[in-house]
């Protein structure tokens, strides 16, 4: 029954009801006795059931004793009660605290720390402090930022295809479908860019690379929007028109980040983040329209400029470095945080030689004697999901390899539909090539199919190369520690690194940069 009285009562023990099953003794051991008062524990009922021949166990016969009363004796078809456990000698209950005392002193903390909720309490003060030890200089990788512009304009980017676009292979396509996600950043990049120059923006904007574009100036003149027909090169080898809409998101306050800055600010201020997020895309616009530059990561935080060494990582990937840049608001105020940065990327180059290093084969005469599924598997893991271009075209597009055929190009047969044919001949990929390219160097390797799931496309591997700039995410072990290995550097080696890469990012004489005063 549980309650404590603190002189005499205690507990009573539980109360053991087993059956056995039928025909057979199946017996339990009876519950164990309660806890006594001052006195000690009652023996707890020990009942057992038998089978049909069984017997009733014993009830516990001793109480109040502090050693516990003794179990009843069992039938012959149950086992007896087990006895009570010893009571609480009286010298230990006579100096434990009472509980209502207890209580008390609890509630009392509670009030206190409910007291206490909401209010800003001094800390004591630092007694003797700075007196021990001498001042020393850390040298860190930030570095002050001033920004003397109050306001950003912020712009929502819509980007779709032309009314006069080439139509794609596959399904009917939205016309109003938003393309900022889907296409390249380069290519994205290099729209805004002609976008910029047909409405004589100047240095005044930067772009992300995908749906936001910030300004020093109203680009709009005062509208809601404004609509701009442009034509790039999207990677399918020729122009293509594509309709950019340009509309108003956002008028940042940049001053907040002043304000935020100031030791005496409020405690509950939040952080202005849409204004962090402006600087950040102003700082990076001039690297990531600049050729050769890469702007990858997950918050686009990772730079990496046109690279002087490159370290092979197996895998046809290979190690690439630049640096990491972000934004920091202190109480010393604006910082550019930059640090060095590590990434594996994709080789690029002519698919062959690079499958041969891969695959470990000497020459591509000995793969084509030796080419087998253990070799199918490994270029198909190697190369499936890169970009590839096909460079026999006029026009060099970019494709997206789906898998390494399982036949020779001599092999791989496929319908061919001249102009003023209708039926079409059946040849090979070997036989196509050969008569409208001169031949294929080496005929027995399989092609690369740069199709989609609605058309193969089968190209001979002496014809495809890779796509530069693509990043590899998941590496192995070997490859992860060799990746750590080399950004392990020397403190004063990492310091000339990075201030080799901001030398190469030209914040300083940015003319973006200069139209938002930044400094």
């Amino acid at each position: 029954k549980g309650e404590y009285k603190g002189g005499k009562g205690g507990y009573e023990g539980g109360k053991g009801d087993y059956k056995g099953g039928k025909g057979a003794y199946e017996g339990y051991e009876g519950g164990k006795g309660g806890k006594g008062g001052k006195g000690g524990y009652e023996g707890g009922k020990g009942e057992y059931k038998g089978g049909k021949s069984g017997y009733g166990g014993g009830k516990g016969d001793s109480k109040g004793d502090p050693k516990g009363g003794k179990g009843g004796k069992g039938g012959k078809g149950g086992k007896g009660g087990k006895g009570g456990g010893g009571g609480i000698p009286l010298h230990v209950l006579e100096k434990m605290q009472p509980a209502k005392e207890l209580a008390d002193m609890m509630m009392d903390k509670a009030s206190a720390l409910q007291a206490l909720q909401g209010r800003d309490v001094a800390r004591p003060a630092r007694l003797a402090f700075g007196k021990v030890g001498g001042a020393l200089t850390i040298t860190v990788n930030h570095f002050r930022l001033e920004c003397s512009a109050k306001v950003a304009f912020h712009f929502d980017v819509h980007i779709s295809r032309g009314a006069d676009a080439v139509p794609r292979i596959g399904p009917a396509e939205d016309p109003d479908l938003d393309l900022a996600p889907i296409l390249a950043e380069e290519v994205l990049r290099r729209l805004m860019a002609a976008v910029a120059l047909q409405a004589q923006w100047g240095d005044a904007w930067a772009y992300d690379g995908r749906k936001n574009v910030v300004s020093a100036v109203d680009l709009l003149g005062g509208g809601p929007s404004l609509t701009f027909a442009s034509s790039v090169d999207s990677g399918r080898g020729r122009p293509e028109n594509f309709q950019v809409v340009v509309s108003r998101a956002n008028c940042i306050d940049l001053s907040l980040l002043q304000q935020f800055c100031d030791p005496l600010r409020s405690s509950d201020m939040p952080i202005p983040q849409l204004a962090l997020q402006a600087i950040d895309i102003v700082l990076k616009h001039h690297v990531g329209m600049k050729e050769g530059w890469y702007i990858k990561g997950k918050s686009n935080n990772q730079v990496f400029p046109p690279q002087d060494y490159r370290k092979a990582l197996g895998d046809a990937m290979e190690l690439w470095t630049g640096y990491s840049q972000t934004i920091r608001a202190s109480q010393c105020g604006l910082t550019v945080n930059q640090d060095m940065a590590s990434a594996a990327f994709i080789k690029d180059g002519e698919v062959l030689p690079l499958l041969l290093q891969e695959l470990n084969v000497r020459s591509p005469e000995v793969l084509e004697r030796n080419f087998n599924p253990n070799l199918l598997r490994a270029a198909t893991r190697t190369l499936a999901g890169l970009q590839m271009q096909q460079t026999n075209i006029k026009y060099p597009r970019s494709f997206k390899c789906k898998a390494v055929d399982r036949v020779p190009a001599t092999e791989a047969m496929f319908i061919c539909k001249r102009k003023g044919d209708e039926v079409g001949e059946e040849m090979s990929v070997a036989q196509y090539f050969g008569s409208m390219y001169g031949g294929l160097q080496f005929p027995r390797l399989p092609c690369i199919d740069l199709g989609t799931k609605h058309k193969q496309r089968l190209v001979p591997m002496e014809f495809c190369m890779v796509v530069k700039g693509q990043r590899k995410g998941k590496l192995d072990a070997a490859q992860t520690a060799e990746l750590i290995r080399d950004a392990a550097r020397a403190p004063s080696q990492r310091k000339d690194t990075i201030m080799a890469n901001l030398r190469k990012a030209n914040l300083v004489s940015d003319p973006t940069c200069l139209e938002f005063g930044l400094q």
